[in-house]
């Protein structure tokens, strides 16, 4: 298969982004950056005509007259009844905020390791897989207001939108997003969750400063397998340059939960798996301990490490584009018109 370019136009500013043709701004240059499959999956499908003649009918407040048309459209996901486990993200979040119910179980040891295990010839074994969230498309900017408001105040009024059953396992999965999106934030985070790709991106730029990244995606970990390092490239400048970590959370369309963490280092690791010898790329992130019993992570504290985790699954990894990771999977261009003046 080879690499397919995905295009679109889009007005950026670090206030306010803008699909252009709804908002004419002044002065634009382009940025290209290459997009990974997990994120090109979910670009929107819905022209701006569409996301019009949709936002019309949703501003009288009452059901769609046509939710399965509306959800094809825009390749949403609006069967009530889908369930999705909760991933790591989520027993995180609720060990945080010291909701421990089963699913909050940070039993996995291999979940994280210290700084120090990431060096060339060791080996390590993975944790479990997660959960596959099943893939959506993102809401063009356009309907993003109604649908969707991280503070989880408009929830009621999507449920009554899409016609869901405010206890269906859909909407129960909707109210955990918003809780990720409405826990506390640790000491040097910063963090919100976004329904469009404009969004994504403008929050990357607000805390980097910067209009070029890479957005880094590992390969599908084999779970529970030995790997051995074989190579590694530190993104961050020694934690010195933002990273931003975003994480697939379930809502009807894409949802992103995206944080930065100060001082955190990302690592693109070269893996070996040992039963089959298969060379496969790997995201770990590394963060500054957090103030809770190390352990419960199984991981023995070590005077000025940093903690650390695979970024796997639907997770992605935005860091500014010093350098280029080279992946094995194939990626997507998304080509973006800046306003300047």
């Amino acid at each position: 298969m080879g690499v397919a370019e995905t295009t679109l136009l889009i007005a950026v500013s670090l206030t306010s982004m803008v699909i252009l043709g709804a908002t004419f701004l002044m002065n634009v240059r382009a940025i290209t950056m290459e997009l990974p499959p997990v994120i090109s999956s979910c670009l929107s499908p819905m022209n701006i005509s569409s996301s019009l003649r949709w936002k019309e009918e949703m501003s009288y407040g009452e059901p769609l007259h046509n939710v399965s048309a509306f959800c094809q459209e825009g390749g949403l996901i609006c069967d009530q009844d889908i369930e999705t486990p909760p991933v790591i993200l989520y027993r995180f979040s609720r060990y945080r905020m010291n909701s421990i119910h089963p699913a909050a179980s940070m039993h996995d040891k291999r979940l994280f390791f210290n700084e120090s295990e990431l060096s060339v010839g060791n080996t390590m074994e993975l944790p479990d897989q997660e959960p596959h969230i099943p893939t959506r498309a993102f809401l063009p900017p356009t309907l993003e207001p109604l649908l969707f408001n991280s503070s989880g105040s408009r929830l009621s009024h999507v449920l009554h939108v899409f016609g869901f059953e405010p206890y269906s396992h859909l909407a129960q999965s909707m109210n955990d997003t918003l809780e990720l999106c409405n826990h506390s934030s640790m000491e040097g985070e910063t963090r919100t969750c976004v329904a469009t790709f404009e969004d994504m991106l403008a929050f990357a730029m607000s805390l980097t400063g910067s209009y070029n990244f890479s957005i880094l995606a590992g390969d599908v970990l084999q779970p529970q397998g030995i790997v051995k390092v074989l190579d590694l490239q530190e993104m961050t400048n020694e934690g010195q340059s933002a990273s931003i970590a975003c994480h697939n959370a379930m809502f009807p369309f894409q949802v992103f939960y995206c944080h930065y963490i100060r001082g955190t280092k990302v690592f693109n690791v070269t893996l070996e798996i040992e039963t089959t010898n298969e060379i496969i790329m790997a995201i770990a992130s590394c963060h500054p301990r957090v103030r809770i019993p190390l352990e419960e992570f199984h991981v023995p504290k070590i005077q000025n490490e940093l903690l650390c985790h695979w970024n796997f699954g639907d997770n992605i990894v935005w860091v500014p584009q010093q350098s280029i990771l080279t992946q094995s999977s194939h990626t997507d261009s998304f080509l973006i018109s800046q306003t300047t003046s």
